[in-house]
């Protein structure tokens, strides 16, 4: 609504607007008489303005009415409801709630079949090629030291600010640079190189995960 009514009217440079003021400052003054452009790009902006409002609670509720609909399916990995287990409240079988992985992740999505496809990361299991990881290894002897060390200094307290400095005090220990353990760190955890911050991701995929997956890792590299 907030995008139609800006085709063909406008409000000084107002872009965003609540139904309420649309009725208020609506006029047929400010009508143009020139044909109205519609652009696809500025709709999916402004889309995410307002999934960017809604809490991950309430974006939960919408993921799981779009996976309860006969025939949606993901572009971008298996159907949702093939990797999650839908039960009343729809229950997650394995998986941090669906809730927090909204609130992360609603930045990165531009509409709600977008985050429904974000979301799929967070409840399988990663499946990085051995040659991606490889090459984000390197030099593979500082990383694994770096990654045993951050997993055996992990912080009690499990949020994404204790995670980032526990991290960077595990850079200063080795040298390294930020890029050189958050690539593969992304890689293990996810699968992917393409996550948001790894600290936050740390946080929401908890601590048995994490730690399960970075020892797998370092086993295949020992």
């Amino acid at each position: 609504l907030n995008y139609l009514a800006r085709l063909g009217w406008s409000h000084g440079d107002d872009e965003i607007f609540s139904l309420d003021q649309l009725k208020t400052w609506f006029t047929l003054e400010h009508c143009s008489k020139s044909a109205a452009q519609f652009d696809f790009e500025k709709l999916k902006w402004l889309n995410n303005h307002y999934l960017r409002q809604k809490s991950g609670a309430e974006l939960a509720l919408r993921i799981q009415e779009r996976v309860r609909e006969e025939g949606f399916s993901l572009d971008k990995g298996p159907a949702l409801a093939e990797v999650c287990e839908l039960e009343e409240g729809f229950s997650l079988d394995k998986g941090p709630a669906l809730a927090e992985v909204c609130e992360l992740l609603k930045d990165r999505a531009n509409t709600l079949n977008e985050l429904a496809e974000e979301v799929t990361m967070f409840y399988v299991e990663p499946v990085a090629s051995s040659t991606q990881l490889e090459e984000k290894m390197q030099p593979i002897g500082d990383i694994c030291r770096a990654l045993s060390s951050l997993i055996s200094s992990l912080p009690a307290e499990w949020t994404a600010a204790a995670l980032s400095a526990q991290i960077k005090l595990v850079l200063a220990e080795t040298g390294l640079k930020m890029p050189q353990l958050a690539m593969p760190l992304r890689l293990i955890l996810m699968g992917r190189t393409d996550t948001p911050s790894i600290d936050k991701v740390m946080a929401v995929l908890g601590r048995a995960c994490v730690e399960r997956r970075i020892q797998s890792a370092l086993d295949a590299f020992r």
